[in-house]
């Protein structure tokens, strides 16, 4: 079982980077001209199947592998994109209905926004 996961973290993860990074445009009209004139997210999709395979054939679930550092490094960013995607969503969640309630962004910003921004502290 962690093997499988283990071997599909690459392919989810730089597709998840991607949806971070460029949002929706990602997959759609982000092309690397320069390399292979291919869609960004096909290639990132070929790269990382052929990530997961070395993956799957150089663990097993017993011993702990070569590259177990990097795969935890890996771990430890795909969880700050998960934590970036969540909170611009949030976001905008709330600024969606302070539009819906009639409440200026320049408010939203000075005490909602902010009142959450740091809760966590």
């Amino acid at each position: 079982k962690r093997r499988l996961f283990s071997a599909l973290s690459p392919i989810l993860g730089l597709q998840l980077v991607i949806l971070a990074v460029f949002g929706v445009k990602g997959f759609t009209s982000t092309r690397i001209a320069w390399l292979f004139n291919v869609d960004l997210w096909l290639l990132t999709l070929f790269v990382s199947t052929l990530i997961s395979l070395i993956v799957w054939n150089l663990s097993n679930d017993t011993v702990q592998p070569p590259f177990f550092l990097l795969s935890v490094s890996f771990a430890f960013l795909m969880s700050v994109v998960w934590l970036d995607l969540v909170a611009n969503e949030v976001v905008s969640i709330l600024e969606t209905f302070g539009m819906l309630a009639n409440i200026s962004t320049s408010i939203l910003g000075l005490t909602v926004l902010a009142w959450g921004n740091s809760v966590g502290d």
